[in-house]
């Protein structure tokens, strides 16, 4: 995905510095929507995270820590089994992950309003050509850096709900064997 957005804008950035000056920014315009096109993408991926699976998973680990990890070197378990340790790790984890997702939607929505006054600005001829290109070039830049945090916090977030989903048996049986202790 990043590779092709990466080419995507490549291609859009050298066609706009090779299209010369034109007065009535037309070529300028033509990249800023290409970049909100681009936003717009990354708008649904963004929205696609499975946030509520990841804040059951949050909450469902908490539960399980605070019942377990007190008990856990009275359990009669294998010691090379860190299941319980690592997954309660998961929660802070997961948490994060949360955070820097609606961080970087804030950050989505601000460039995306940049842009749109960039547009305005130029569609009024209100743009300075010198800045205007400027801006542009560092706006490119930026919106790749954004798909390319995306794509690290999607495939975290990931990666996360998938060690809780694996690691659920483990402690659903571990939490039996703490609720029988809670009712000794």
């Amino acid at each position: 995905m990043i590779r092709s957005l990466t080419s995507f804008l490549t291609v859009l950035g050298t066609i706009w510095a090779l299209s010369g000056c034109r007065p009535d920014f037309a070529q300028e315009m033509k990249a800023v929507q290409s970049m909100t096109s681009v936003l717009d993408g990354l708008d649904m991926r963004i929205n696609d995270l499975d946030t509520v699976a990841a804040h059951e998973a949050i909450e469902r680990l908490h539960f399980q820590c605070a019942r377990i990890l007190p008990l856990l070197d009275s359990l009669a378990q294998d010691s090379t089994n860190l299941t319980p340790v690592t997954s309660c790790d998961l929660p802070d984890r997961l948490t994060e992950a949360m955070t820097r997702r609606n961080i970087l939607a804030q950050e989505l929505k601000h460039t995306r309003q940049q842009l749109l006054d960039l547009h305005s600005d130029l569609r009024e001829g209100r743009a300075n050509k010198d800045s205007v290109s400027a801006f542009i070039e560092v706006e490119f830049l930026y919106v790749e850096h954004l798909g390319e945090l995306l794509d690290d916090l999607s495939d975290q977030v990931s990666s996360y709900i998938h060690q809780e989903t694996a690691a659920r048996p483990i402690m659903d049986s571990l939490m039996t064997v703490t609720t029988a202790k809670f009712v000794e």
